[in-house]
């Protein structure tokens, strides 16, 4: 099987598998948004996480079901961002599973605990539109003019960063199971049918089998 994409009519960045220099620009441009907790928040975002989620981590389980919807919190000793696993909803996606991360995301979401206030949240005032507006302002504009002209659409919002996320762990590492968990979806044995539907294309499906821990390997990889 050499690849399985999406049918027509889907806004993937690219047909095939992303460049791996859009990657490489947008770390670029990440290191270059002034403040600090946008930063953050950002990087996570490429490390896997959903903006929803990340403009509601707290610091405890009792701060994340306190009042209205239930939130992830970050459990600090283990590393792990849980869901508070209580029956109210968690929103028409839902949360995805908890996943231990790789040592960058582990500082930086150390370091948003131990910044929280009283409200514990970890990234205070980020929501996905503050998000898109800094990748929109300071990253995507680093991607060289060459390589978005090998593009099919160039990237404009946080979505495209998901694309980008699932695109680098599915085809440069060689896991579509894990980049469908990595960035929220079920998946299924081999590739989650909403990835390659809407996120990206996944090529060269041999020996997946055979690659390491997909975490740390993406962190390694950036």
């Amino acid at each position: 099987l050499a690849s399985r994409g999406a049918a027509k009519g889907t806004r993937k960045l690219a047909k095939g598998a992303i460049p791996p220099e859009v990657l490489e620009a947008v770390l670029s441009g990440i290191a270059d948004i002034p403040d600090e907790v946008t930063r953050d928040a950002v990087m996570a975002s490429l490390l896997g996480y959903r903006g929803t989620d990340l403009s509601g981590i707290r610091t405890s389980r009792a701060l994340a079901t306190r009042a209205g919807t239930p939130r992830p919190y970050y459990d600090r000793e283990t590393g792990i961002t849980r869901d508070p696993d209580v029956a109210a909803g968690r929103g028409r996606k839902g949360a995805g599973p908890d996943k231990p991360p790789g040592p960058v995301l582990r500082a930086i979401l150390d370091r948003r605990f131990d910044a929280a206030g009283d409200t514990g949240e970890l990234f205070p005032d980020i929501n996905t539109g503050k998000i898109s507006s800094a990748l929109k302002k300071h990253v995507f504009s680093k991607i060289p003019k060459d390589v978005l002209d090998n593009l099919l659409t160039k990237p404009t919002g946080y979505t495209d960063l998901r694309r980008i996320t699932a695109s680098a762990i599915a085809n440069q590492l060689g896991r579509p199971d894990l980049a469908s968990q990595i960035i929220s979806h079920k998946g299924d044995d081999v590739i989650d049918v909403v990835m390659t539907g809407y996120y990206t294309d996944v090529e060269d499906l041999s020996g997946l089998e055979q690659r390491g821990q997909i975490l740390s390997a993406y962190e390694k990889m950036m």
